[in-house]
């Protein structure tokens, strides 16, 4: 997986983004969370990782999707 925060990671260290492969800057190993998770949990995992957005996945670990934050909001804001 690779975000925008990779992506600006890697131009903060000085990397050629037109020579770099995405394997060089990506996120080997993302936080995740199974679709079958409730809201309260996802966001209690977003918030100890500190992170913006999380791929969903189904029971075989195969990425369904990804929730970001605002999505949570929008959804829960109405």
């Amino acid at each position: 997986m690779i975000t925008t925060i990779d992506i600006l990671r890697a131009m903060k260290e000085g990397k050629d983004l037109n020579n770099t492969t995405i394997e060089e800057i990506m996120t080997v190993n993302p936080t995740v969370i199974n679709q079958n998770k409730d809201i309260g949990e996802t966001i209690s995992i977003m918030d100890k990782n500190g992170i913006f957005m999380i791929p969903i996945i189904e029971d075989d670990r195969r990425i369904i999707g990804i929730c970001p934050r605002h999505d949570i909001l929008k959804r829960n804001i109405k």
